[in-house]
């Protein structure tokens, strides 16, 4: 169900053999839902022959939930990276593997975090790290991390695809045929 893309994250996606486009429900028949070992939300694990990115943690999933819609896919995919108890490392050896597809992404502190960002179109890719000097005076209790330790210092990892339902043609002849009555203020319009 994927398709050619100029999009550079959607080319990722596809690169790795994750069904993006594909339906939530047939993610669910052809992965199934299981619970997240440190998270422990239910997920659909989304097991490739090739990973996205090379020592990630566990494949990247989409949360399974009764309030996504069934029949549209899932635009959420997520996982984390370690490489090293290095949460600044672990995030600059991840954005070095996704930079021959997505290009230099600036790297930039932010409150109590590490990041840096790719978009394309409606699609992100987002890497993130807390490193621990960044979380003095804060609290520490985050029970994941007792599950797996190694997430203290991993490069979490959040793609968002961008889907967008493509417009029918009677969609398509109403934008063609729009003609507007009165301008919006506040917005710019071309048509005033």
């Amino acid at each position: 169900m994927t398709t050619q893309s100029d999009n550079a994250i959607h080319t990722l996606l596809e690169a790795a053999g994750v069904p993006w486009q594909m339906p939530r429900n047939q993610l669910q028949e052809r992965y199934g839902i299981r619970r997240h070992p440190a998270y422990l939300t239910d997920i659909i694990e989304i097991a490739t022959s090739s990973p996205l990115v090379s020592q990630l943690l566990w494949p990247l999933s989409a949360q399974a939930a009764p309030q996504f819609a069934p029949h549209l896919p899932a635009t959420s995919f997520s996982s984390a990276t370690f490489f090293a108890e290095n949460s600044r490392d672990n995030l600059r050896r991840t954005a070095r593997e996704l930079e021959p597809t997505l290009g230099h992404a600036r790297i930039v502190e932010r409150y109590n975090t590490v990041r840096c960002e790719w978009k394309a179109g409606a699609a992100s890719l987002r890497l993130t790290a807390w490193p621990l000097d960044l979380q003095e005076g804060l609290p520490q209790d985050n029970a994941s991390h007792k599950r797996d330790a190694r997430l203290i210092t991993a490069c979490h990892l959040d793609i968002e695809t961008g889907y967008r339902l493509r417009a029918t043609d009677a969609e398509l002849g109403w934008i063609k045929d729009f003609i507007p009555v009165s301008p919006i203020h506040g917005a710019s319009n071309p048509a005033s």
